[in-house]
């Protein structure tokens, strides 16, 4: 008897042609319908899968905070790169708007302002290393591409929650997603 492979010849050819049949049966039955265009809603944004493997953590409420920001800060005074420190400011920004949009979604105003306010800091010192790093041409590919993703999914993040945010969130998070917008531009 011939097969192929592992099936005989025949089994194989009756295999075939009852899906070629089952197939075309179906084929003759499918009824299509054209549906009008109608307006792509906007995607849900989420932070944990934007940013991930980031999370806000500790926030200023926390009193262990400083200890945070402590420990960040003697990080960034072990990098020596204006580029790498750049990067490393939005990192920090990131961190700081992932901490802003946990107290904002918990109604915590005073807390979510301070950490905005850091936030702007944070790309303060960014765009200013930044600067100093395309001055003196020291901006690797590697650093460029990371910071470029960062501050894309900080655009995109930024744009959906402003909206969600409230009125008394809105002037601080909209200066912010124009910095972040200037810098994206510089790279």
């Amino acid at each position: 008897m011939k097969t192929v492979g592992k099936l005989p010849l025949k089994l194989l050819t009756t295999l075939v042609l009852v899906f070629l049949f089952i197939q075309g049966s179906f084929r003759g039955s499918v009824a299509v319908e054209v549906m009008s265009p109608t307006p792509t809603p906007v995607a849900e944004v989420n932070s944990f899968e934007l940013f991930w493997p980031m999370v806000a953590g500790r926030t200023v409420e926390d009193p262990l905070f400083f200890l945070k920001r402590l420990k960040e800060n003697l990080r960034g005074w072990l990098i020596f790169s204006p580029s790498k420190k750049a990067d490393y400011s939005v990192f920090l920004l990131t961190k700081r708007v992932l901490e802003a949009e946990k107290l904002i979604n918990q109604s915590r105003k005073d807390p979510a302002q301070k950490t905005l306010i850091l936030a702007q800091g944070e790309l303060a010192a960014g765009d200013k290393n930044l600067t100093k790093a395309l001055e003196n041409k020291d901006v690797s590919g590697d650093v460029r591409s990371n910071m470029v993703k960062r501050l894309n999914n900080l655009e995109t993040f930024l744009k959906w929650f402003i909206p969600k945010s409230g009125e008394e969130y809105k002037s601080n998070l909209e200066d912010l997603l124009g910095k972040v917008q200037s810098m994206t531009g510089k790279l």
